[in-house]
C-alpha cells in the first residue's frame, strides 16, 4: 500500500512471520522492528534491542492515524494522481504532461513530430525507487519533448506536449 507523509510517497508492505509477528518494509527496506498484533488496531512493537512499545492504529477513508509514545502521526492514503492536463480553452485538444511527483526520467518513449494514439506510453519516470509509465490521454502529434533520460525533474516540469491533429 502507498502512503503519503510530508509530501513523500512510501510503499509499505507487511509480511506475516512464522512466530506470528509482522515484518514491515518501507520502500523495500526491512524495518528493524517486529510487530505483534494484540488486537486489530493495537500492536506491540519489539525493537532489535528487545525494547517494547505499543502502537495504536486507526483509519478513515483518507488517512491512517498512528499513536506511538504519546505522538500522533497522520499518514495520507495515497491515491494515484493523474498527470496534469492543460486547463485552457483548448484542453480537449492538448495534453501537457507533468510528472506525478519530483523524480528522474528513466526513458523517453516518443520524439517531437511522432504521432501517438490514446493509451500509448510517452515516458517512464522514477520517484521513490518506483518507476511509473505515463500514457497519452489523447491521439495526436508530439509537439514538445522537454527532457531526456537521466534528468532530474521537479513536479511542475512540463515533460511532453501532445496536440490533437487539426482537421
Amino acid at each position: 500500500m502507498k502512503l503519503e507523509y510530508q509530501n513523500l510517497i512510501y510503499e509499505t508492505i507487511a509480511e506475516k512471520k512464522e512466530d506470528g509477528s509482522l515484518a514491515a518494509k518501507i520502500n523495500n527496506e526491512i524495518l528493524k522492528y517486529k510487530f505483534f498484533p494484540i488486537t486489530e488496531n493495537i500492536y506491540r512493537i519489539v525493537s532489535d534491542q528487545n525494547k517494547n512499545q505499543i502502537l495504536y492504529l486507526s483509519s478513515d477513508d483518507e488517512k491512517y492515524y498512528a499513536f506511538l509514545n504519546g505522538q500522533q502521526i497522520e499518514l495520507q492514503k495515497y491515491k494515484e494522481k493523474d498527470f496534469e492536463i492543460n486547463k485552457s480553452e483548448d484542453s480537449l485538444n492538448k495534453l501537457i504532461l507533468k510528472p506525478p511527483m519530483p523524480g528522474s526520467i528513466v526513458k523517453v518513449e516518443v520524439a517531437v513530430g511522432q504521432e501517438v494514439s490514446e493509451g500509448d506510453p510517452l515516458i517512464i519516470v522514477e520517484a521513490m525507487k518506483m518507476e511509473t509509465t505515463l500514457y497519452s490521454s489523447i491521439s495526436g502529434i508530439v509537439t514538445e519533448v522537454n527532457v531526456k533520460a537521466g534528468e532530474q525533474v521537479p513536479a511542475d516540469k512540463i515533460l511532453i506536449v501532445v496536440e490533437k491533429n487539426r482537421e
